[in-house]
């Protein structure tokens, strides 16, 4: 998989309605590379301690069953790490940083009899604590640079239009925002690194109308440099 699958995938996320139709299209996009599915979660903190809300699972239909009757949510390494962590991690690092506890070993064993060889797990920190993740199951072990380059890409514009979709409409704590939704696709792209000429290429429209939207989000979030307003807007919520 590299990254012309990853821009096809997410150029499709404003038709899709829904965070199943989002995990069903990566999911669709993962599974012809030796993947089993993928699930999105957003995790938060509540009186009764850290909770973890799927949003998605496209994993086979008795691995959920046996997730949640055998309580490993509890004792599932990965979610923890999210916590921790601002980068994508994959099996090794998860198992590697737990603590070795007799219910960490049997979710260990459950997984390598499931045939899973490795898992690509994004995690994506939001304003206010609360933590996105996107986790992909495979099984082979990840190891081409561009394809966890890919992943780490389709994933998080993935988490973003979930994130997007549960809250449209109903009051997230967020601020309000001034962007348009031109000059918000424009962003995400400049927090890819991609310049004027490739986000015109992508979103079909001259590099002076980007020119012209991200000059109008500088002015907006009254600051001087692109980077300066792509940090103001992840850090409001805007993206």
């Amino acid at each position: 998989m590299d990254l012309s699958r990853a821009e096809k995938f997410i150029n499709r996320l404003p038709e899709l309605r829904t965070p199943e139709a989002v995990g069903k299209a990566f999911s669709d996009m993962i599974r012809p590379f030796g993947f089993f599915g993928a699930s999105g979660s957003e995790l938060r903190r509540a009186p009764e301690g850290r909770v973890r809300d799927f949003v998605f699972v496209t994993w086979p239909a008795e691995w959920r069953e046996d997730y949640e009757n055998c309580g490993y949510p509890r004792h599932d390494p990965i979610p923890l790490l999210a916590w921790l962590n601002w980068r994508p991690f994959d099996l090794n690092d998860a198992f590697a940083d737990c603590d070795k506890t007799e219910q960490r070993l049997a979710f260990e064993e459950w997984v390598t009899k499931l045939g899973v060889a490795d898992v690509f797990a994004v995690p994506l920190h939001f304003p206010g604590g609360d933590v996105g993740l996107c986790v992909s199951v495979a099984s082979r072990k990840l190891e081409c640079p561009k394809e966890r380059r890919a992943l780490h890409f389709a994933s998080i514009h993935a988490l973003l239009r979930c994130r997007e979709l549960i809250h449209a409409g109903g009051d997230s704590g967020v601020m309000k925002c001034p962007l348009s939704p031109r000059e918000l696709e424009c962003m995400r792209w400049v927090l890819h690194g991609k310049s004027d000429t490739d986000i015109g290429q992508i979103l079909n429209i001259s590099p002076t109308t980007v020119h012209y939207h991200i000059e109008n989000v500088k002015t907006k979030l009254d600051v001087r440099t692109r980077l300066q307003a792509a940090n103001v807007a992840i850090s409001r919520g805007y993206i």
